[in-house]
Order: C-alpha cells, then structure tokens, then sequence
C-alpha cells in the first residue's frame, strides 16, 4: 500500500535541507533556528524512510537545543519527543521508553501551555508500553492520556473519540 503525502516529503526534503544550510550558514551553531530546521529534516527523513539519518538530526537538533534553552523548556520535551519516535523505528524501545518519560517529565513542569505535547507523549508511552508487551502499564496510561484530553478538549472533538 502506498503511503499518503510521501511524494510530499520526498519533494520537501530537498527544501528542508537547503533550510538547514542557509540557517547554518547564517545564524551561530548553537541557535534555536538551526536546531528546529534540523528537527524538521528529521521529521521529513523519518517519513520517507531514512530513520538512521532521522535519528542522528534528532539527536543534533536536541543537543544545540539543549544549550540554547533551560533545561525544563517545553521545547525541549518536543526535541526528546522527536528522538524518541526515531529511536521507536530503529529498535530501540526501551529507549524511545526512556526520552518519552522524560518529555512527559517536562511537559508536567510546563502545563497548561503544554497540553497538547503532554497528550501525545502519553499516547506515545502507552503505544510503547503495548508493544512492549507491558499492557497494564499501557492502559494506565492511555487513560492517563483520555483523562488529560477531556480536560482541555470538547467532549465532541475527534482526539477523544480516538482514545
């Protein structure tokens, strides 16, 4: 089967890439641009299949965050977030265990404003929990996720239906 939208990032892959280039090119290392611009190409690598590539700009992009941001920022949790789905598709569960506990960590320290990245997260562990096998441990928190989505979602929104 094919996959949706993937002629899309093949054709923004190139685009993504000169982005990085010129924000190299322009800003210092260690900016917030340059490290958001990588974690971008991460995100378009990983969908067209070129998870390798994927995780080694996640793990850049989350390390020229880390030094331009305080440590508990909610970016930050995006960056961990961003790895640990590369680390999901490369094997590597427990570690993709590891970094989503880690975002949930941070998005807790920076509620409300992170609401929306907290859900994921859990959905994400809960996921991860289930392919791990580790099922009660997946249900608690797929309703951790449920009972954080209808707090700040309408009882009709589609997110709550999926849950």
């Amino acid at each position: 089967m094919a996959k949706p939208f993937s002629c899309q990032y093949e054709r923004a892959l190139p685009l993504l890439e000169k982005a990085v280039a010129i924000k190299r090119e322009g800003l210092p290392h260690e900016h917030f641009d340059v490290a958001n611009a990588l974690r971008m190409l991460s995100e378009c690598c990983e969908r067209v299949g070129e998870v390798k590539r994927a995780t080694q700009l996640a793990e850049e992009a989350l390390s020229i965050a880390s030094s331009c941001l305080p440590r508990n920022h909610a970016n930050i949790a995006v960056f961990i977030s961003k790895l640990a789905s590369c680390k999901h598709k490369t094997g590597k569960l427990d570690k993709a265990i590891q970094l989503t506990q880690q975002s949930i960590s941070i998005y807790n320290l920076n509620l409300p404003a992170s609401r929306s990245g907290l859900c994921t997260s859990l959905c994400n562990l809960g996921l991860y929990y289930q392919e791990k096998g580790m099922l009660q441990e997946a249900i608690r928190t797929l309703q951790e996720c449920l009972v954080a989505q209808r707090s700040f979602l309408s009882p009709d929104h589609p997110s709550i239906g999926y849950s």
